[in-house]
This record gives structure tokens, C-alpha cells and sequence, in this order.
């Protein structure tokens, strides 16, 4: 498997490197437009799919058939490539948090809170079209992977750029509906409600969300190994 993760990890090097100092040249606006954070996240979550398609335009997916590798092996390979991205993503999240948006964080652990719903599109898209990919060919899961970008990328991107509250995965679908509807926006209350469950159980709930996260990979990755085996070449 450190042959698989080599050759990703080749072709992840030019892609990552681009996104290294885009950052650091954005830091500035990142103090005006918080979510242009979020894309990065998004960004990092659709490399690993891409090679998966790149694998099946080059033939790769057959080739590599061929070799010493078991198809839980193969799959298992992406999903650490999955994670690599993760990880990634939060260091570089982390980074633009403390240099741009330290101001609007009580504590490091709102920041954290924040860091941690920020990375969700790498675990969450990943873990969604995994199991497709790998039962049905990357190539024609192509529909579902630009769904999942357009909305990672639009409505997960304007939920979590408010800095003036901690955003878990939990919370967003329930706040961007309190911010996008001016019938539920003028009841301050409930926003001040939700916002103390929040301040009160930040690190419960960053918790919580790493176990979710976790909970919904491995459910992915047996669906993926699962599908893979009954795959046909």
C-alpha cells in the first residue's frame, strides 16, 4: 500500500503546492470574507476523487489489479489519502484562523470549534462518494461529485462565514435557516439560545463532531469495500 500512496501523493503534490501560498496571499482578504477559508476545505476534498477519475482515464484502475493488492487494500489506500487531505486542510484552516480571524474568537477553543466544522467537506464528500465511485466507476458518478461541490462550496461556505458565533455541523442547517428567513431572523432569543448551547458545550460538541466524522468514514469504507469486491472489470 506505500506504493499506492506514493504514486497519489505525486500527483497531489502539484495540485496541494499551488494552495500553499494562495493562502498566505489571502490572509488579507480572509479578515473581510471569512469563507474563502471554507474553499479550502472544499478544494482539498475534491483532489482525492479526481485521482480516482485520473486512475480510470489512464487505466490505472485496471493495471493496478494486476498487482499484489487487495481490493480492501486499494480502497483503504484512498481513504488515508482522504485523510492526508484532511489533516492538511485543518493545518492550513488553523493557520488562516490565528493569522486573519484571531480577533473574533473568545478562546482557542471557539477557534478550534470553528477549525473543526471548517474541515467537514473533506470527510464528509469523500465518505458520500467513495462508495459510488468505487461500485460504479468515478467516471459516472461525475453528476454526483459537481452536486456535492456546488454545495459545499455555496450553501456550507455562506452557513459557517458568520464569525460572530461558533459553527459546528450540528448547528449549520438550523442557523443559516435563523439568518436567511427575516420571520426567524427578527427573534433575537433564538439565536442568543442557540448560541449559549454552543458557548456552554464547545468542546462536547467538537467531540462529538470528530467522533461523527469518524462513525461516518468507517460506515463509508465498508460500503467502498463492500462495492469494490462486487465489482467487475
Amino acid at each position: 500500500m506505500k506504493g499506492l500512496l506514493c504514486k497519489d501523493c505525486c500527483h497531489l503534490c502539484t495540485p496541494v503546492g499551488y494552495l500553499v501560498p494562495a493562502v498566505l496571499l489571502l490572509c488579507g482578504m480572509i479578515l473581510k470574507i471569512p469563507y474563502l477559508l471554507t474553499f479550502i476545505a472544499v478544494y482539498l476534498s475534491a483532489l482525492p476523487i479526481g485521482i480516482l477519475q485520473n486512475d480510470e482515464i489512464t487505466r490505472w484502475d485496471i493495471r493496478v489489479m494486476t498487482m499484489p493488492f487487495s481490493r480492501r487494500a486499494i480502497v483503504s489506500e484512498k481513504y488515508l489519502v482522504s485523510l492526508l487531505m484532511t489533516l492538511f486542510s485543518a493545518l492550513l484552516i488553523g493557520f488562516g484562523t490565528a493569522v486573519s480571524l484571531r480577533n473574533q474568537f473568545p478562546d482557542a477553543v471557539s477557534a478550534a470549534a470553528w477549525v473543526t466544522g471548517a474541515v467537514m467537506p473533506c470527510v464528509v464528500m469523500p465518505a458520500l462518494c467513495y462508495p459510488f465511485c468505487f461500485r460504479f466507476g468515478a467516471q459516472k458518478m461525475n453528476m454526483l461529485i459537481l452536486v456535492m461541490i456546488i454545495l459545499f462550496a455555496g450553501v456550507f461556505s455562506a452557513a459557517i462565514s458568520f464569525p460572530d458565533a461558533v459553527y459546528i455541523p450540528f448547528y449549520y442547517p438550523i442557523i443559516a435557516l435563523i439568518r436567511l428567513f427575516p420571520q426567524i431572523r427578527s427573534h433575537r432569543n433564538v439565536i442568543a439560545v442557540f448560541n449559549a448551547i454552543l458557548e456552554a458545550e464547545k468542546i462536547r460538541i467538537i467531540l462529538w463532531t470528530l467522533a461523527g466524522y469518524a462513525v461516518l468514514t468507517v460506515f463509508s469504507w465498508l460500503l467502498a469495500v463492500r462495492g469494490f469486491r462486487r465489482r467487475s472489470y
